[in-house]
């Protein structure tokens, strides 16, 4: 093992957040969405991360976990691969709309209506969630 970090890190400190975002300072992040597959190499990084993450900004991040399958599964677009997209896409949208209503100005008479969303209505996804 120490000859993989060693390879990978070089001269530098494996604490490095550059090296390891585990070791990086979140506080004050925007909502994160964590989706990993539970036979990845990084499954218990980011397990970690996810852990870190919900101390640093509580009630702001979601972790999905996939049993079964891969590193990237996301990038094939078809069953699994499609599902993942479609709950970050609700994921993003939520968090969208969310940011909008909270900084949206008192309305006036100038003001123009917004026009209604088009999008799907928000998946509801616990915090942790294994599918």
């Amino acid at each position: 093992m120490q000859v993989t970090v060693s390879a990978y890190c070089g001269n530098e400190d494996p604490m490095n957040p550059l090296i390891s975002p585990l070791f990086a300072d979140y506080r004050d992040m925007p909502p994160i969405q964590i989706q990993v597959a539970s036979e990845e190499t990084i499954y218990d990084d980011s397990s970690r991360l996810y852990e870190k993450l919900k101390v640093e900004n509580p009630g702001k991040v979601e972790f999905i976990e996939w049993k079964g399958l891969f590193h990237v599964f996301q990038a094939f677009c078809l069953g699994w691969g499609s599902t993942a997209q479609d709950l970050l896409m609700c994921f993003l949208h939520k968090e969208d709309d969310d940011e909008t209503q909270s900084t949206t100005p008192t309305k006036s008479k100038n003001t123009p209506k917004r026009k209604p969303s088009k999008r799907k209505p928000p998946l509801k996804v616990p915090n942790k969630l294994i599918i």
